[in-house]
């Protein structure tokens, strides 16, 4: 096997699944599709029942509706991974195309992933799976082989009901074919700014629904995002003695609650912005004039904060990013 390339119509068709068309997802009835790779036994449903009875104990009679898998309906098994992945993505396009499945292979299945078969010995070699992620705003496809039969239905199933993300499941196999363009991700914003949303009279998730953040979906790791929300129930002139804590607190400390790694992207000394009230109509971007010394105790960084300069922009929710992005770009070529 090689590494594998997504069709150029790949991301359109991934993108509209991915955002919920109806067409393409039904998660209560999503089903993996088995593949036979390279002239490999046949044994797909063989598979299926294998499969099934390590996962789950249910009555033979209900083995093909309860089955997280079904074989998929091929001409041949001469097919290479890569015909696989080309053939599955062509049955997503149909679908789109129709509105309505077009025949037995196109009832309900898992549109990002599916299984092959790639081997004679697969049941005590294992299986391959492939999966097609969004990440970091790009879409990929990886694969690794060699599951073993007992713990495919634990592993696939994790992954299509959202429970683990197959670059989680994968490094625990071989994953080594993973090496072409359209195996990696979007490029990691390491460098990158991060600014302070300070944020009264409403909740840090209902601001993040609000303002708009391009990295702030779920496709980018946590600790990447452009904006990181504060939740703010003091008096909104008191933010002017507590920015200065806070950016003095990550520079010190950069390392993410959520997973206690350090972050790749910077926070921004002198630019925050506050989202105050219930209906988000404008957001205030703030700009503070300091001289960026954090060798200061906090009392003396508060007092700081009350002496500073400060420079005030409104903006529509949408453009707090670009505005603030706008403003830190001007503010390096000043320096």
């Amino acid at each position: 096997m090689s590494p594998l390339q997504l069709p150029k119509n790949a991301a359109s068709i991934l993108e509209r699944a991915y955002r919920g068309d109806a067409n393409l997802t039904d998660i209560d009835d999503d089903k993996w599709l088995i593949y036979i790779i390279d002239n490999a036994p046949a044994d797909a449903k063989e598979l299926c029942y294998l499969a099934m009875d390590h996962w789950q104990t249910v009555e033979e009679s209900e083995r093909d509706e309860l089955s997280f898998l079904k074989p998929a309906v091929q001409a041949g098994t001469n097919l290479s991974l890569q015909n696989a992945l080309d053939y599955h993505l062509q049955l997503c396009e149909r679908r789109l195309a129709s509105g309505e499945p077009l025949g037995d292979d196109e009832q309900q299945f898992y549109v990002f992933g599916f299984i092959a078969l790639t081997r004679p010995d697969w049941k005590t070699h294992g299986v391959t799976v492939v999966h097609c992620d969004l990440d970091r705003g790009k879409w990929k496809v990886t694969q690794c082989s060699g599951i073993p039969i007992n713990k495919l239905g634990l592993e696939v199933t994790s992954v299509s009901d959202m429970d683990d993300q197959f670059d989680n499941i994968r490094p625990q196999y071989d994953d080594s074919e993973n090496t072409g363009e359209d195996n990696v991700g979007g490029a990691a914003p390491e460098g990158e700014w991060q600014f302070l949303v300070y944020v009264k009279g409403m909740s840090r998730s209902e601001a993040e629904n609000l303002i708009p953040d391009p990295r702030g979906t779920p496709d980018w790791p946590m600790g990447e995002t452009c904006l990181v929300t504060k939740k703010w129930d003091s008096r909104v002139e008191e933010i002017r003695e507590d920015f200065p804590v806070a950016y003095a607190t990550f520079v010190r400390n950069p390392i993410i609650p959520a997973n206690g790694q350090p972050s790749i992207c910077k926070r921004h000394p002198s630019l925050f912005a506050i989202a105050s009230g219930e209906n988000l109509q404008s957001v205030e971007i703030v700009e503070m004039q300091w001289d960026q010394n954090i060798a200061r105790s906090d009392e003396e960084l508060k007092s700081v904060g009350r002496a500073s300069r400060l420079t005030m922009y409104s903006c529509n929710p949408a453009s707090v990013v670009s505005t603030l992005e706008r403003l830190a770009a001007d503010d390096q070529k000043t320096r």
